[in-house]
């Protein structure tokens, strides 16, 4: 059985040193992750100009309500991408009144089957996710990309963590997490 090299790359600014790419070869998938702060002209332009370098990417804190995920959504579809979002949840706390929102943008032509809305007991505030399952080769795996709420310290996080990772594990498949953790390394 051929197993599958997965590369990881994380892009943490429009300014960074770029990271080498793999070797362009069904053996890989490449993942990019940005904490975009907000979507916007600034997020748009970003994720258009990144649209060949990753096979899936992923951001965190669009800070985007359900009503407004369409605009997120046609500006990914210009760059041959889907878009599965989980929308921001309402807190008063930022400038938009909202708090996280994570999207992972796979290109069209990789097979996956979307999950749909998180069930309301595991999306809440301080834990955001999307989730989708690929198929890559005739291996199935979940992409998680996820989105943990800042200032609760670990004991907090770690709780949103394991709720997370009963959903991940009951699937009973191999997977990819990718995410704004907001918490210091031990």
């Amino acid at each position: 059985m051929l197993l599958l090299v997965l590369t990881l790359l994380a892009t943490r600014s429009k300014g960074s040193t770029q990271p080498s790419m793999p070797p362009k070869s069904s053996h890989f998938l490449s993942c990019g992750f940005v904490n975009i702060s907000h979507w916007g002209p600034l997020a748009q332009e970003f994720i258009e100009e990144r649209a060949l370098d990753f096979d899936i990417f992923s951001v965190a804190e669009h800070h985007l309500p359900s009503s407004q995920l369409s605009r997120m959504r046609r500006s990914t579809s210009l760059v041959h991408r889907r878009c599965l979002a989980s929308a921001a949840v309402g807190t008063g706390r930022s400038e938009t009144g909202t708090s996280g929102g994570v999207a992972i943008f796979p290109k069209n032509h990789i097979s996956l089957l979307p999950y749909g809305e998180p069930r309301k007991e595991l999306h809440q505030h301080g834990l955001d996710f999307a989730m989708c399952q690929l198929r890559l080769r005739g291996v199935d795996i979940n992409y998680i990309q996820t989105y943990l709420e800042t200032a609760v310290g670990p004991k907090g996080n770690l709780q949103r963590l394991a709720t997370l990772a009963g959903k991940i594990l009951g699937s009973r498949l191999p997977f990819i997490m990718v995410g704004d953790f907001n918490m210091t390394p031990a």
